[in-house]
């Protein structure tokens, strides 16, 4: 039996198999139930007594279908989870992971996220937590509804930067370092942090940041997101007029709202042009209050400057989608392949198909071509402009390119969209990781070299250590990038003719 005392009271966890200290389901927030639905999180009440922290949380609402392995979902879903070697006074770093799923779908809790492999091999504090999702998290109010109602946007990222507060304020009862904590997440859950980097309330919770695949461009417009809330709002028949029905419909009724925004066509892409995206619609905001502009623009500004950065994208992204997501295109064909680029590069299009054929390869299928261009598009090149406007402000800035390849689908899926959590949380052997990898020799001799990685930024701002080649900052002059994979190599501006193609794509 393991217990610890927080600023609410004490915590009753439990010792893994591998010794590590595990406090689950712990409420860093009050519930955002009733009248505080679509509200600022608040402080979580006192306990008495001593709490059972053996059992995860519920996960935020979401479309069940698309998650098997989170449990029942629940408005009452702010909670986190920790992973630490020993509960004592050692201040080790802090690593809370932000999970991805599009702002839609995810939690804290999923399999994949485990943080005991990572606690005890790294020598660190892990911690997993949820976030309101969907309309209840990334609903932009601020134009259709009164503010005296009191909702506010951007709540999926409130939740955030509470679940860091309590990080800072309990964390040393857990053997961490609150002033040591690196954030790092995947997908959305690095496209938040893009969103925290810029965030001036976020300031001084966190020290480190680590992205794997998402950056800074992943967020909207005031008139988009009120385009897409106004969707859910009449799926629940809520109006300026009638803004009750908004509090009074069920958690079920809102989630089924939410599939208007999945239908409509087009979302601004990362880079400036519009894409159709099946999952992306409800994101975080310029609201002018949470977060008064772009994230980017905030952080080329220097709203992150001290922070230490590491960021990076896998080899072949877009993989992922076009297997789950969007199948149809791996039939795409040569007239369809210059439409649907035209559209999304305006003049430039065929331009890309080009270039991208040339450098990978003439003898690739057309879908190829495609998931490369997308997977720049989306992921590499918003990486690559995060790790220019950051390393322009502060030197301690990496970059990696992860190219390990995943043997699903006959191989055909590559390194594709979150093939590297597996390797960061060190779970290569586990079920999870046995799937996506293979587990074989390379993976299993890939996996310490990236959890030490991470391990080792999280503890002094530099990911090298013994078992990679030196690892140089990232800046504009030189470009240096980490591939990872069954090779591990320090390059100096690779793919710099594909790189170079967007320079003027804004």
């Amino acid at each position: 039996m393991k217990v610890v005392t927080t600023r609410s009271g004490r915590l009753e966890g439990d010792v893994g198999a591998l010794g590590i200290s595990i406090f689950r389901g712990v409420p860093f927030a009050a519930p955002p139930l009733g009248a505080h639905r679509f509200r600022p999180p608040q402080p979580a009440a006192p306990w008495h007594g001593t709490r059972e922290a053996k059992r995860f949380g519920a996960p935020a609402p979401q479309d069940r279908g698309l998650m098997q392995d989170i449990g029942e979902p629940n408005e009452d879903c702010l909670f986190l989870n920790v992973w630490t070697p020993v509960c004592d006074a050692k201040r080790r770093p802090v690593m809370v992971f932000i999970h991805g799923g599009g702002f839609t779908i995810g939690a804290g809790s999923q399999d994949m996220y485990d943080g005991e492999v990572l606690a005890q091999r790294g020598d660190v504090v892990v911690v997993t937590f949820n976030y309101r999702l969907g309309v209840f998290g990334f609903g932009f109010f601020g134009d259709l509804l009164d503010s005296s109602l009191g909702a506010t946007s951007n709540n999926g990222l409130r939740d955030q930067i509470a679940a860091l507060t309590w990080v800072r304020d309990n964390i040393d009862g857990f053997g961490g370092d609150p002033e040591n904590v690196t954030i790092f997440g995947e997908s959305a859950g690095a496209m938040s942090i893009g969103s925290l980097l810029a965030i001036p309330s976020a300031r001084g919770l966190f020290r480190r940041a680590i992205a794997q695949s998402g950056a800074a461009h992943h967020a909207t417009t005031r008139a988009e997101s009120t385009r897409m809330t106004e969707l859910v709002l009449r799926g629940v028949d809520a109006s300026a007029a009638h803004p009750d029905k908004l509090w009074s419909a069920s958690t079920a009724e809102l989630v089924v709202a939410q599939r208007a925004c999945f239908r409509e066509t087009i979302l601004r892409g990362p880079v400036g042009r519009r894409l159709p995206q099946a999952a992306m619609t409800l994101l975080p905001v310029g609201d002018g209050d949470l977060m008064t502009d772009g994230p980017f623009d905030s952080i080329a500004a220097g709203a992150a400057a001290g922070i230490d950065l590491l960021v990076g994208a896998t080899a072949d992204e877009w993989n992922y989608f076009l297997f789950f997501v969007e199948p149809n295109k791996r039939r795409i064909d040569a007239a369809a392949l210059s439409k649907i680029c035209e559209k999304r590069l305006p003049g430039r299009g065929d331009e890309a198909i080009a270039l991208y054929t040339r450098v990978f390869g003439e003898s690739l299928p057309l879908w190829r071509i495609y998931a490369a261009i997308e997977s720049d598009r989306m992921f590499r090149i918003p990486a690559l402009r995060l790790a220019e406007a950051q390393s322009a402000r502060h030197a301690k800035t990496f970059m990696y390119h992860f190219t390990f390849r995943s043997p699903l689908c006959e191989g055909e899926m590559g390194a594709c969209h979150a093939i590297e959590i597996p390797f960061v949380f060190g779970l290569v052997d586990g079920t999870f990781g046995r799937a996506f990898t293979g587990g074989g020799a390379d993976a299993l001799a890939l996996a310490p070299r990236v959890l030490h990685a991470w391990a080792s930024f999280a503890r002094t701002g530099d990911p090298s250590h013994d078992g990679l080649p030196a690892w140089h900052p990232y800046d504009t002059s030189t470009r240096y990038t980490m591939r990872l994979g069954p090779t591990c190599e320090l390059e100096s501006a690779p793919l710099e003719a594909v790189r170079a193609f967007w320079d003027d794509v804004q």
